[in-house]
Parts: structure tokens; sequence; C-alpha cells
């Protein structure tokens, strides 16, 4: 604080820091200290007389870093309009969303504060006081807008090399797709996400086997994969999957773990980032956002997937009696229950017809799967009634 009894002008101000241990005196500002490093830096500052508020506080102008914010993103409000030395003022931000009231902002009494994170669009304004007449003058309404979630994530640079990489990612199933690169993406990071023939669209409920083959070069690397299964802009713990770990050196390595969407209301339909990774040893549920050359050797790639809401008759026993053998099939398999001599369909979790054949008298039909179907999630369909069959 500036003493009551402060000259008042302009006047010099002084900082230094160094790595003494010790304190500093007064006599250090200008002579040797105990330090071994440090720096000095000088300002001038202009000491005014305090003038107390009376009537109506000054016209305020709010301000705002952003324009538009991700989640976890923190901003700061600014204000400005009160000249130096004014007393007798208190302060207080307030928020609203769409054409709701405005409301307190908890302990935000400052002419600026800094805003942690916002989850949807907001507008914010400041309240300032004169004590001595209560009366209050309110700020402008500065509006700060809610990002896409795509465009928030960070992007993980990391240190690259010839050993530790992802070689090919395959999601398997009719809307699956194979990114066979056999090589290590530019700093570490492979962005795959604008590339619309790299895409799978996925359901809520469902499983689906992937092959991921990787480069391993040192003992205890490992891989993991991240969903943004609530659209927030970043990775959580709890949309973490490890697909598998190598002690291997110089030695490409496959893996076909099994991909399970939860069918939760924290599971949002729509566009959603998949983040896969491999690195030079363990990798937790909080790693899927490391950045930094030398903190890592290894690689990420990202990708953009479609979640849908879950595939009608997620049970081997279908809708009013319709029932699947074997499920899960390879080859062929044998509806039961259906209507004598009504048309069956195999469908793929598009919604497009791959097979068509009837039922026979008794309500039974075979399907024989064609080979160059690809494993994963189908719908069979007659009438109205739809049963899901699982292809490995």
């Amino acid at each position: 604080p500036v003493p009551a009894g402060a000259a008042l002008g302009v006047t010099k101000m002084r900082i230094r820091g160094g790595d003494d241990t010790n304190d500093p005196t007064l006599g250090q500002a200008c002579g040797a200290s105990g330090s071994s490093y440090g720096e000095g830096e000088d300002y001038l500052v202009n000491i005014v007389a305090t003038t107390p508020c009376a009537g109506t506080p000054p016209a305020i102008t709010a301000a705002s870093t952003a324009s538009t914010a991700c989640v976890n993103a923190a901003f700061t409000l600014s204000s400005t309009g009160v000249a130096a030395g004014t007393t007798g003022l208190t302060y207080q931000w307030q928020s609203r969303t769409g054409t709701a009231a405005f409301t307190n902002l908890p302990n935000a009494t400052a002419a600026t504060y800094t805003v942690a994170s916002q989850t949807a669009a907001t507008d914010y304004r400041l309240v300032v006081t004169c004590t001595a007449s209560t009366q209050t003058s309110t700020s402008n309404v500065v509006a700060v807008g809610q990002s896409n979630f795509l465009s928030c994530y960070v992007t993980p640079v990391i240190s690259t090399g010839t050993n530790e990489y992802i070689r090919s990612v395959s999601v398997n199933g009719a809307s699956g797709f194979t990114n066979a690169t056999n090589a290590n993406s530019a700093n570490g990071y492979g962005d795959f996400t604008a590339n619309t023939a790299l895409t799978a669209t996925l359901a809520k409920g469902s499983s689906y086997p992937l092959t991921v083959i990787v480069q391993a070069n040192n003992v205890g690397s490992q891989g993991a994969l991240w969903i943004d299964y609530n659209h927030s802009g970043t990775f959580d713990a709890d949309e973490y999957f490890q697909f598998g770990s190598s002690s291997a050196t110089a030695t490409a390595v496959t893996f076909t773990p099994t991909l399970a969407i939860p069918n939760t209301a924290a599971t949002l339909t729509g566009a959603t980032r998949l983040r896969l990774r491999w690195r030079n040893g363990p990798i937790t549920a909080s790693d899927a956002q490391v950045s930094g050359a030398g903190t890592w050797f290894g690689e990420t790639e990202d990708y953009l997937v479609t979640l849908t809401m879950p595939l009608a008759g997620t049970a081997a026993q279908g809708a009013a009696g319709l029932a699947l053998f074997p499920n899960p099939a390879h080859s062929a398999a044998t509806l039961t229950g259906a209507e004598a001599g009504a048309p069956v369909q195999l469908l793929d979790v598009l919604g497009r017809v791959v097979l068509t054949t009837k039922a026979d008298a008794t309500g039974q039909a075979a399907l024989a799967l064609p080979a160059s179907l690809t494993h994963g999630v189908y719908l069979v369909r007659t009438g109205t009634r739809t049963i899901r069959l699982v292809l490995e």
C-alpha cells in the first residue's frame, strides 16, 4: 500500500530480485546484494491525492480479453473510467446467459475479474456503487461467446523419432476406416479430423473391434485413446481407454482391442474427436493433452467420429420374439420369429441395405453373410421390427 503521507507527484519505483536466500534490506535498493544472479527494473509512478466518491460514480467501460472462450479457458474482465485515487467505491461483476436477469458473480468485487471457465455464451457487466451516496453506475455489457468444442483441443506436440510411433489405425465395422501411415507425423502429431475418408459412425451402447499397429522401441511403452464423449473440448479421465503396452525394441506390434461406446446421458451424439497416443513410457488417464518437445517420444493422432443413438434391438433377443443365432456370427446366421414369407433385410449402421432375403413358412430366414462385409454391427429388419447382429 502507498503510505498516507507519501509525497504527491511522479517518482521512481525500483524492483529487484535475485537468488539471495535472505530477505532484501533497505540498503540493497542501490548497493550490492547477496545475490549472484538477478535483475533490477525501474519504473515511474504518479502518486495522487485520494478523492472520496460523492454522488454518482463515474461512467464505467468494461472489456474482456476474450470474445469467445472454450470450457476451462480463463479470461479476464477489466474496467476503465475510475480516476486514480478515487476512494469510497465498491465493485460487483454480474453475468447472465440468454435473456435471463443479471446475477452477481461470487467473489467478483474488484475492478478486474478472472473468469476461470464458462460453459455457455455469457454476458458480463460491472456495477460500481458510491458508498457515501449508494448511487450506482452500470457498465456496458460485454458478450463472450462459447467456442465450438471441436476447436478447443490442445495440439499435443511431442518429440518425434523413427522408433516410437503409430503405424496404422483401423476402426473395423461397416462404417470404419484404416489409416496406414507407417511413419511418424511432423512434430509427433497427425491431425486427420478434416479427412472425410478417415471417419467412422459409432452407436452408443455398441462395441467395435480396433486394430492398432505401432512401432515400439522401449521397455514399458504404452498406448491409449480418448473420445470426448461429453463434447467439453478436453479429454477427461473417464473418456480414457488404454489399448496396449509393449517392451519390444525396433518392432512393429499389433493390438486388437474392442472399443465399447457407453450408452449414458453424458455421451452426446454428433461429431466427436477421438485421440490416440503412443509413447516410450506409461500413459495415464490425464495424459491426453501433455504437450512439449522433449516431454515424450512417440506420436499422437486425432480423428473425427460420429456418435449416434443406440441401434435398435441391442440384445440378442429382438422386438416381439425375433431371435438370431449364432450372434456374434462369422459367415451365416439364422433369424427366427419373423412373419411367414416376410422380407428380411440386413442393414449397416448407416441404414444401407446390404442383403435381402425372405422368411420361410415357419418364420425362419437363413442369412448367408457375404465375405466382403467388414466386421462390426449390423441390423436385421423384418417389417417394423429389428434386431442387432454382430459380425466377427
